[in-house]
């Protein structure tokens, strides 16, 4: 890792997101590439140095973060990879998975800034929405009988054991 240099290139593309609630599923396709709405470089200029600031901010005595969370990755993919071709180099494979790294943490300021321009803006969209959910009811009343009689059973057990135990007496300490 420590030879290890990145460049990052941001390319715009328009995605055609599908959500279905039902199968709990959500659809991410590619649909083209798309112009550049920041000619000037701001959003490349604000999320990329983001990376900077986490591995200097988020240090404490012992480990660094971003360093810990490269590592852990890097391990995982490591065995994932052994696991399931039986050949795993670890030059090769640390490689593409700090490609993935990096790309999951851009997506995610990236997401974060995306978000707050939302809220700042006040571009908001309202949509009815609705939940269902499973559920037993019981009525009430037999619940607490119920709830009232194992509670008695399990005190009557504990006072049976106390009594068999003669309070402790003749235990072998």
């Amino acid at each position: 890792m420590n030879l290890a240099q990145c460049s990052i290139k941001y390319i715009p593309a328009l995605f055609k997101i599908t959500v279905d609630t039902k199968t709990k599923n959500i659809s991410v396709l590619l649909v083209s590439a798309a112009e550049d709405i920041n000619l000037a470089g701001n959003i490349i200029h604000a999320a990329t140095p983001q990376l900077e600031l986490m591995s200097n901010d988020q240090i404490n005595l012992y480990q660094l973060l971003l360093g810990s969370s490269f590592i852990v990755s890097f391990v995982d993919n490591n065995i994932l990879q052994h696991n399931f071709t039986g050949t795993n180099t670890e030059a090769t494979s640390t490689l593409a998975e700090l490609i993935k790294s990096v790309s999951a943490m851009l997506e995610d300021i990236l997401v974060g800034y995306a978000s707050a321009q939302i809220m700042v803006g006040s571009q908001l969209t309202e949509a009815d929405t609705m939940i269902t959910s499973l559920k037993l009811k019981l009525k009430q009343t037999v619940c607490i009988h119920a709830i009232f009689v194992v509670n008695l059973l399990a005190v009557a057990m504990v006072l049976d054991e106390v009594m068999r135990a003669r309070l402790g007496k003749g235990l072998v300490k």
